[in-house]
């Protein structure tokens, strides 16, 4: 037993030492790199193959597009920290955001758990808890999707409630992403993964989580989706779409890139590759010409990456 004891501390030690930690993070920075080079052009060619070049585009448009992108993420984020906030952790704002940012590139790598894997990270150098910030990844994941489901939904019956299987869909999308969001669904998951065994504290801040923050996120990320409809308007003015007012069509550019953003992620797919598409397609045609929606689908993935 002394010489396990002893093994096993001279394994952490090694894996915590400053040269073992940076290789860990150089091969993290490979990984995410070579999968965003590969997303970027496998974008970039299927937009020359639909005959999306550069000197047809509006780059203000697409500058304007890629700023809502970020405005967009930060209710998200600001909903992530207050979650670890409930739980007893302070990290601070400008970190936060940074992680949140970061880790969504993480998206392009297979699994998804890259997402986790950097934002936990760059938090855990503040003292953050690191299942307490990898659990509140995960809550904060499930809590934009399914808002963005129930936005998508609302939108379609409101609007187009002809389109009963887009409304099933997004009613179907919703309740896969809501339950591990529940109150008690996800004290319990949080609980089963450790949360709380090592810091009483805790466990006490976890069993007040209630349904009172749940409410206030999705109120706030609905915010968030919405600006996210708002850059995909954008981007349709930077490939030239006309007679396509804001106002009007504000309610179908939301609806379609929260269904297809929530399709993509519980696909698996990285970055949602070709589901996006698939399910911008379909809503955008209708309004639009079916090569200008596809155009404006992969292009939409370009600015936002």
């Amino acid at each position: 037993r002394d010489r396990c004891s002893m093994t096993s501390n001279s394994l952490l030690s090694l894996l915590r030492s400053p040269r073992v930690v940076m290789a860990a993070k150089l091969l993290i920075f490979v990984i995410v790199a070579f999968f965003i080079g590969r997303a970027v052009v496998k974008a970039f060619d299927q937009m020359q193959a639909e005959r999306v070049t550069l000197a047809s585009l509006n780059l203000w448009w697409l500058c304007l597009a890629g700023g809502l992108f970020l405005v967009a993420q930060i209710p998200l984020a600001w909903f992530w920290r207050q979650a670890m906030w409930q739980l007893g952790q302070r990290p601070c704002w400008s970190r936060t955001l940074c992680a949140y940012y970061l880790g969504s590139l993480g998206k392009y790598v297979p699994g998804k758990a890259m997402v986790v894997v950097l934002r936990t990270v760059m938090l855990r150098e503040k003292q953050v808890d690191t299942t307490v910030a990898a659990v509140t990844v995960m809550y904060e994941t499930l809590t934009m999707m399914a808002v963005g489901a129930a936005v998508a939904g609302l939108l379609v019956a409101l609007w187009w409630s002809e389109q009963m299987w887009t409304i099933l869909i997004a009613v179907g999308l919703m309740c896969v992403a809501i339950v591990p969001t529940l109150p008690p669904v996800f004290r319990w998951l949080a609980r089963l993964v450790g949360m709380g065994r090592s810091d009483p504290r805790v466990a006490e801040r976890l069993a007040r989580f209630g349904y009172g923050e749940l409410i206030v996120g999705w109120l706030t990320i609905a915010g968030g989706w919405f600006v996210l409809g708002l850059s995909l308007w954008a981007v349709l003015q930077g490939i030239g779409v006309k007679d396509f007012p804001l106002l009007q069509n504000w309610p179908l550019c939301t609806a379609a890139v929260s269904l297809a953003v929530v399709a993509g992620f519980l696909s698996l797919i990285p970055g949602g590759a070709g589901v996006r598409e698939a399910i911008l397609l379909p809503l955008l045609a209708p309004e639009l010409v079916a090569t200008v929606a596809l155009g404006a689908a992969l292009l939409l993935r370009m600015v936002w990456l």
